[in-house]
């Protein structure tokens, strides 16, 4: 089976002088259109909702007061083409470039449409200092032999070649945070994705399927008995305490002044090698379980809802709070959501199969005799049955009855999609 691949190639710029600053007056231009138009559809809605008040006040209809324009692509396009023809904006046509342009208002609609789904919050105003991102759909020519690409209204541009690039390009995307550019290729190609046979993966389960329980104190555990220890190794404690002293550091420092912007650059920088390190990890580990596992099961964990805070009200105040950020901390420093996504794109590549479960009891059944209880799990690591008395670590315990649960689904879509396919048996004369 032949599917489009979707992929991107992410490489470090290395632009001389002069295309550092067109890149940053390109950033520059897209940063303020996307302030500009952002504005505009404030005020029109606060209008709007001034008028509404109006209407109350003097007891008219309020289903007359005009709504606003549409949230869509053509409003969006029309806001910024109003943009560009006003005097003062002048510089956006000779700073700026009209499809990098067009592209932050596609992004913007993006957000609303992210916003309105549940998906994410309202759209923020662009810093300068904060992270600055331009695309661009078309006008590139990639050299890969002399490392360099041509970007529109800079030139060639010299980058880091790490790997090679595979596929049509579709767009480019440039990046500058941390202090640094960065470029990122997205290319489409169509690959060979072999049949998924659900039936003989049940068959060599054994060797094939794998069920992962994710912890605080270890990063993974597997259902064969392996884990994988806690990213904080002593490079991660070593980053960890670097950022504590410039946050301290940070307070003291007068806002605006070039020692605060320093010291903030630095912070960023550090942050930025700490998701360096994690990212890494994370790809070598779920190349490692995939290029071995043709079914993975892991857990459909709520992140998000994990890692409230437990600080609660002045009325109802929160117990443990300080424990509880520690280990919000802790979980969010892992980047569990970025492996799962990992482990499901790089499966999907292989034609095998990833599944997220409920994990709703798996750390409190036991496989022996089925008894589910809370009392099972005497500690963190250890596992007890309190009726038949099997004992098991408490992880790899979870990772087996997760896995489990994930072949049993997976079985019921076999069993139900031969019960589909089955003739039905002629009546008996």
């Amino acid at each position: 089976m032949n599917i489009n691949w979707k992929q991107a190639y992410k490489y470090r710029l290395r632009p001389n002088g002069a295309q550092q600053r067109r890149l940053l007056q390109l950033c520059g231009s897209a940063r303020y259109a996307w302030n500009q138009v952002l504005t505009g559809r404030n005020e029109e809605y606060k209008e709007y909702l001034e008028d509404i008040e109006s209407a109350k006040c003097w007891g008219e209809d309020v289903s007359l007061v005009p709504k606003p324009r549409p949230i869509n692509r053509f409003s969006f396009t029309y806001d910024l083409n109003k943009l560009m023809t006003e005097e003062e904006n002048s510089f956006l046509k000779t700073q700026g470039h009209s499809q990098v342009l067009q592209q932050k208002m596609q992004d913007l609609n993006s957000a609303f449409s992210r916003f309105f789904k549940g998906k994410g919050g309202y759209p923020q105003f662009k810093t300068k200092n904060g992270y600055n991102s331009i695309r661009f759909p078309q006008g590139i020519n990639l050299d890969e032999k002399n490392q360099r690409i041509f970007l529109p209204k800079t030139g060639f541009v010299r980058y880091r070649k790490s790997r090679d690039i595979e596929g049509d390009i579709k767009n480019v995307t440039v990046s500058f945070f941390s202090g640094e550019w960065y470029v990122s290729i997205q290319t489409q190609r169509e690959i060979e994705v072999p049949e998924i046979n659900l039936k003989t993966m049940l068959e060599t389960e054994a060797d094939n399927a794998l069920g992962i329980d994710m912890g605080a104190v270890r990063f993974c555990t597997f259902s064969d008995g392996r884990y994988e220890e806690s990213l904080k190794s002593n490079e991660l404690t070593r980053l960890d305490e670097k950022i504590a002293i410039a946050q301290r550091q940070l307070k003291n420092k007068k806002k605006g002044s070039n020692r605060r912007l320093r010291l903030i650059k630095r912070i960023s920088r550090l942050h930025q090698k700490k998701a360096n390190i994690r990212n890494d990890s994370h790809q070598k580990l779920s190349t490692l379980i995939c290029n071995s596992h043709a079914i993975v099961v892991a857990e459909e964990l709520k992140i998000k809802n994990m890692t409230k805070s437990a600080k609660g009200s002045l009325l109802n105040p929160g117990k443990n709070v300080k424990a509880k950020s520690g280990l919000n901390r802790s979980i969010l420093s892992e980047g569990w959501g970025q492996f799962f996504k990992m482990l499901e794109y790089k499966q999907k590549k292989r034609g095998h199969i990833f599944l997220q479960i409920n994990p709703k009891n798996t750390s409190r059944t036991c496989p022996k005799c089925g008894h589910v209880s809370k009392d099972n799990r005497i500690t963190q690591a250890h596992f007890c049955c309190t009726n038949c008395g099997y004992t098991a670590n408490a992880d790899e315990n979870a990772a087996g009855n997760i896995l489990r649960a994930g072949l049993a689904r997976i079985a019921q879509e076999v069993n139900s999609k031969r019960s589909q396919h089955c003739e039905p048996s002629e009546a008996e004369q």
